[in-house]
């Protein structure tokens, strides 16, 4: 299933940015540089899972899937993704002007918005391996999450 390329992605990529690169970019940098290649590099990160969201869609409709419920994951990512992409300039303002409350508040929402998409995305890609290998009970469910046609 070509949609579990993308959620797969997902969470590759989402790991990687997060555990590899942020990382070792803030401890190989110093903050003024660190700000510089972070306002660089999360704008693509944040373009890259919302491209990836809508091509999950298209590969989910394409697929067959009818059940508006499978489309959930792939969508959330979209939304969130734009929402972060959106954000971005304007918590950039808040650092910038000093206004630490406004950045921390926007930063935390980009976080849990991250994490929501990486494990709705681990979600995905396990709910639907599930249902594949276990075609003959699809009664039992573990998440209520998207589900394919098969099932």
């Amino acid at each position: 299933r070509i949609c579990l390329f993308g959620s797969g992605f997902i969470v590759g990529w989402t790991i990687w940015q997060c555990s590899i690169v942020a990382p070792t970019l803030s401890s190989a940098l110093d903050a003024k540089m660190f700000s510089k290649v972070m306002r660089k590099l999360w704008p693509k990160f944040f373009l890259g899972n919302l491209t990836t969201g809508i091509l999950s869609c298209v590969a989910l409709f394409y697929e067959g899937n009818s059940r508006i419920s499978n489309f959930c994951i792939p969508i959330s990512t979209a939304c969130l993704s734009f929402v972060c992409y959106t954000i971005i300039p304007i918590m950039n303002n808040a650092s910038d002007s000093g206004n630490q409350r406004r950045f921390r508040v926007l930063h935390k929402f980009s976080v849990w918005s991250t994490m929501a998409v990486l494990v709705g995305n681990i979600a995905f890609v396990f709910n639907f391996s599930l249902c594949k290998c276990n075609s003959e009970a699809p009664s039992r469910r573990i998440f209520l999450v998207c589900r394919p046609p098969s099932c």
